[in-house]
Protein backbone atom coordinates (compact mmCIF):
# COMPACT_ATOMS: atom_id res chain seq x y z
CA UNK A 1 0.00 0.00 0.00
CA UNK A 2 0.88 3.17 -0.83
CA UNK A 3 0.27 5.98 1.68
CA UNK A 4 0.53 10.38 0.78
CA UNK A 5 0.24 12.41 3.80
CA UNK A 6 -0.70 16.19 3.45
CA UNK A 7 0.07 18.40 5.87
CA UNK A 8 1.06 22.00 6.33
CA UNK A 9 -1.20 23.50 4.07
CA UNK A 10 0.34 21.31 1.75
CA UNK A 11 -2.91 19.73 -0.66
CA UNK A 12 -3.55 16.84 -3.71
CA UNK A 13 -4.21 17.97 -6.59
CA UNK A 14 -7.73 19.54 -6.95
CA UNK A 15 -8.07 17.67 -10.01
CA UNK A 16 -8.08 14.51 -8.14
CA UNK A 17 -11.71 15.29 -7.23
CA UNK A 18 -13.10 17.68 -9.62
CA UNK A 19 -14.85 15.58 -12.07
CA UNK A 20 -16.02 13.19 -8.65
CA UNK A 21 -17.70 16.22 -6.84
CA UNK A 22 -19.39 17.56 -9.64
CA UNK A 23 -19.01 21.05 -8.69
CA UNK A 24 -18.90 20.77 -5.01
CA UNK A 25 -16.48 22.75 -2.88
CA UNK A 26 -13.41 20.60 -1.69
CA UNK A 27 -13.29 21.38 1.81
CA UNK A 28 -9.74 22.28 3.59
CA UNK A 29 -9.19 18.98 5.45
CA UNK A 30 -10.31 14.74 5.03
CA UNK A 31 -9.08 11.84 3.79
CA UNK A 32 -8.83 10.45 0.59
CA UNK A 33 -8.25 6.86 -0.30
CA UNK A 34 -7.49 5.98 -3.92
CA UNK A 35 -8.35 2.70 -4.82
CA UNK A 36 -8.55 0.57 -8.29
CA UNK A 37 -12.43 0.82 -8.54
CA UNK A 38 -13.37 3.99 -6.98
CA UNK A 39 -12.47 6.65 -4.30
CA UNK A 40 -13.33 6.68 -0.53
CA UNK A 41 -13.53 10.43 -0.05
CA UNK A 42 -14.36 11.52 3.78
CA UNK A 43 -16.46 8.47 4.32
CA UNK A 44 -17.93 8.76 0.29
CA UNK A 45 -17.67 6.43 -2.17
CA UNK A 46 -17.11 7.99 -5.38
CA UNK A 47 -18.48 8.42 -8.37
CA UNK A 48 -21.10 8.23 -6.66
CA UNK A 49 -23.28 6.61 -9.24
CA UNK A 50 -21.16 3.48 -9.28
CA UNK A 51 -22.11 3.11 -5.78
CA UNK A 52 -25.67 3.98 -5.81
CA UNK A 53 -27.23 0.25 -4.75
CA UNK A 54 -24.29 -0.42 -2.90
CA UNK A 55 -25.05 -1.19 0.93
CA UNK A 56 -22.51 -1.86 3.75
CA UNK A 57 -21.88 -4.93 5.65
CA UNK A 58 -23.93 -4.89 9.16
CA UNK A 59 -21.38 -4.01 12.19
CA UNK A 60 -19.17 -7.40 13.74
CA UNK A 61 -17.07 -5.49 15.45
CA UNK A 62 -17.84 -5.08 19.49
CA UNK A 63 -18.77 -1.27 20.71
CA UNK A 64 -16.79 0.03 23.92
CA UNK A 65 -19.46 -0.10 26.85
CA UNK A 66 -21.95 2.73 26.29
CA UNK A 67 -19.10 4.05 23.39
CA UNK A 68 -16.71 4.71 26.95
CA UNK A 69 -13.59 4.09 25.87
CA UNK A 70 -12.53 5.09 29.67
CA UNK A 71 -15.36 2.42 30.91
CA UNK A 72 -13.93 0.23 28.36
CA UNK A 73 -10.34 0.43 29.76
CA UNK A 74 -11.81 -0.32 33.43
CA UNK A 75 -13.40 -3.51 32.28
CA UNK A 76 -10.43 -4.55 30.23
CA UNK A 77 -8.22 -3.98 33.63
CA UNK A 78 -11.16 -5.78 35.82
CA UNK A 79 -11.66 -9.14 33.77
CA UNK A 80 -8.36 -8.80 31.43
CA UNK A 81 -10.58 -8.67 27.99
CA UNK A 82 -8.80 -6.16 25.39
CA UNK A 83 -9.52 -3.59 24.62
CA UNK A 84 -10.44 -2.35 21.26
CA UNK A 85 -7.90 0.42 20.46
CA UNK A 86 -5.71 -2.11 22.01
CA UNK A 87 -1.91 -1.60 22.01
CA UNK A 88 -0.74 -4.37 19.58
CA UNK A 89 -3.30 -2.02 16.88
CA UNK A 90 -3.47 1.48 19.07
CA UNK A 91 0.52 1.05 18.27
CA UNK A 92 1.09 0.67 14.38
CA UNK A 93 -1.83 3.92 14.18
CA UNK A 94 0.35 5.44 16.47
CA UNK A 95 3.60 5.20 14.26
CA UNK A 96 2.08 5.76 10.48
CA UNK A 97 0.77 9.19 12.32
CA UNK A 98 4.01 9.73 13.69
CA UNK A 99 5.83 8.78 10.15
CA UNK A 100 3.66 11.83 8.99
CA UNK A 101 5.63 14.02 10.98
CA UNK A 102 8.81 13.13 10.14
CA UNK A 103 7.90 13.73 6.59
CA UNK A 104 6.79 17.17 7.63
CA UNK A 105 9.83 17.91 9.77
CA UNK A 106 12.47 16.51 7.25
CA UNK A 107 10.31 18.02 3.88
CA UNK A 108 11.20 14.49 2.37
CA UNK A 109 8.99 11.86 0.96
CA UNK A 110 9.11 8.89 3.64
CA UNK A 111 9.47 5.39 2.35
CA UNK A 112 9.33 3.43 5.79
CA UNK A 113 10.84 -0.26 6.42
CA UNK A 114 9.39 -1.41 9.83
CA UNK A 115 11.45 -4.56 9.81
CA UNK A 116 14.53 -2.17 10.17
CA UNK A 117 12.36 1.21 11.71
CA UNK A 118 14.91 2.71 8.74
CA UNK A 119 13.41 5.86 6.37
CA UNK A 120 14.61 4.42 2.69
CA UNK A 121 16.57 7.14 1.77
CA UNK A 122 16.14 9.54 4.12
CA UNK A 123 19.21 9.72 6.24
CA UNK A 124 17.79 12.98 8.10
CA UNK A 125 14.91 11.25 8.63
CA UNK A 126 17.06 8.96 11.77
CA UNK A 127 17.56 11.66 14.23
CA UNK A 128 13.69 11.60 14.43
CA UNK A 129 13.20 7.98 14.76
CA UNK A 130 15.94 7.29 16.88
CA UNK A 131 17.54 9.55 19.50
CA UNK A 132 20.63 8.79 21.93
CA UNK A 133 19.73 8.46 25.12
CA UNK A 134 22.03 10.10 27.94
CA UNK A 135 23.92 7.70 30.40
CA UNK A 136 21.88 6.12 32.88
CA UNK A 137 18.72 6.01 31.01
CA UNK A 138 18.71 3.80 27.57
CA UNK A 139 16.14 1.23 26.71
Amino acid sequence: MRLTWYDGGQRPSPDLLKDLLKGETIPDNGHLFIGDKGVVFNGRLLPADRFKDYQPPAPTLPRAPKDNHYLEWVQACKTGSQTMSNFEFAGLVTEVVLLGNVALLTGEKIEFDPATMKAKGCPEAERYIRREYRKGWSL
